[in-house]
């Protein structure tokens, strides 16, 4: 396992009692993150397959669930995993690496990331998002987050907004190279969204829906 992917693995395994903490503090972004998300998918949920990347706190998961969509999820952090598990127990779960992971001939309806792209350095971005774009049906939809910078670049970091040190590599992404990088993976852009952080408020958040040519 690369150096990156062990120092995250290690982060988030060890953040995951507070991950669990924080079910009560993020349902309403939940909740608008589910609904925008929802409005671009089919109609008949019982026929939309969802594959979330990395399901933190498993609160998108569960109300996703509770919408009627067969949902699974990919987690790298087995501790993290059974937070997601925890909270919504009918969600599918891969404990394993989503680069390495093989799904054979697995393809889903849509593909949601929240908080997941920025996990990955830039050279590994377009091998990312074209996985992405092999897993999705036609049409498939994508619906990425990331916070946005003035300049590129990968650094190791503390998560500010917990009170536990856990280091973890992380990207930061310019507004123009987060969409361009969409693009450029052969997806249409339906629509762009800026949310300003409610934990920390100097943190600007960027979420993309796209469709897959």
């Amino acid at each position: 396992m690369d150096d990156y992917l062990s120092l995250n693995k290690q982060a988030y395994d060890t953040a995951a009692v507070e991950f669990e903490k924080k079910n009560s503090t993020r349902t309403i972004n939940t909740e608008k993150i589910v609904a925008e998300f929802c409005s671009f998918l089919l109609s008949d949920h019982q026929k939309t397959s969802i594959l979330e990347l990395g399901p933190g706190n498993g609160q998108v998961a569960k109300s996703l669930l509770e919408h009627g969509f067969d949902v699974s999820a990919i987690e790298l952090s087995p501790a993290m995993a059974a937070v997601a598990l925890n909270t919504a127990p009918r969600l599918k779960m891969i404990v394993d690496e989503f680069l390495s992971h093989d799904f054979g001939s697995k393809q889903y309806s849509a593909i949601i990331g929240i908080a997941f792209i920025h996990l990955f350095p830039s050279v590994e971005i377009p091998t990312l998002l074209k996985k992405i774009y092999s897993l999705l049906i036609p049409q498939g939809v994508i619906y990425l987050s990331t916070t946005i910078h003035h300049h590129p670049e990968g650094y190791l970091a503390l998560k500010n907004n917990f009170n536990g040190k856990y280091l973890r590599f992380r990207k930061r992404f310019t507004e123009d190279e987060f969409r361009q990088s969409v693009m450029q993976a052969g997806f249409s852009i339906q629509k762009i969204s800026f949310v300003t952080d409610h934990e920390e408020k100097d943190k600007n958040w960027m979420f993309i829906i796209a469709m897959k040519n």
